[in-house]
């Protein structure tokens, strides 16, 4: 993934964001003749969060980090540090662009009048979300990289690694959705119980990212 295409995913990010906080009090009022039942605007609210981490964190930068480095990989062999801080340094860039994204989407979010609940979840959410498939890339790009390659394009959209991590973000946002879908339309359950389901998940997904950059630096990748 280009920097132009990380660039529009962030852009995109903000103005589903934005649209959100001054479309969701409208939808989630209960009364008037325009309003929807709250269990809908509960989906819609979570939906969107779950739309934003699905930019997030669709195809890390990091998936090819490793790989774009090319005949001038050995340099990595000469610099005086931990292969950790290297890999770190690799997914630093791209954690704060996603942390600053996401923030934006809060102000928003907390401007346009959102429940306090969706407004937490999209602190963490998003940025649990990039970190697990940002280090699930570098893993994979690290356990096999592709140093011989005509165009950068070769390795950051058409690389493995980050078809894996589009592949399984698309699962991961779908399953949530449909979740959301079922547990708000179906069940009924209120926006603090679906709210702490999420934060569960994206709890999961945070400590998973930690236990795939532990295991990386483990990896010949150099």
């Amino acid at each position: 993934m280009t920097i132009v295409d990380q660039l529009f995913a962030a852009v995109c990010m903000v103005a589903l964001s934005g649209a959100f906080a001054f479309l969701a009090p409208g939808l989630a009022a209960e009364g008037g003749p325009d309003a929807v039942k709250p269990e809908v605007a509960h989906f819609i609210e979570l939906a969107v969060v779950l739309i934003v981490s699905c930019f997030a964190s669709v195809s890390p930068a990091s998936a090819a980090a490793v790989s774009l480095e090319g005949h001038r990989a050995w340099n990595m062999l000469t610099l005086p540090v931990l292969t950790g801080a290297i890999l770190l340094s690799k997914l630093l860039p791209w954690c704060v662009m996603c942390a600053t994204v996401s923030l934006t989407c809060v102000v928003l979010m907390a401007v346009g009048g959102a429940p306090c609940q969706v407004v937490g979840l999209c602190v963490f959410l998003p940025c649990a979300s990039f970190w697990f498939t940002a280090n699930l890339g570098l893993y994979l790009d690290v356990s096999n990289p592709r140093y011989e390659w005509a165009s950068p394009g070769a390795v950051t959209s058409r690389g493995r690694p980050a078809v894996v991590c589009g592949l399984v973000t698309a699962i991961l946002t779908v399953a949530a959705l449909a979740t959301d879908f079922v547990l708000a339309l179906a069940c009924d359950w209120g926006l603090g119980r679906l709210s702490a389901l999420f934060a569960a998940c994206a709890c999961l997904l945070a400590i998973g990212g930690c236990v795939l950059f532990r295991a990386t630096p483990m990896q010949k990748a150099w």
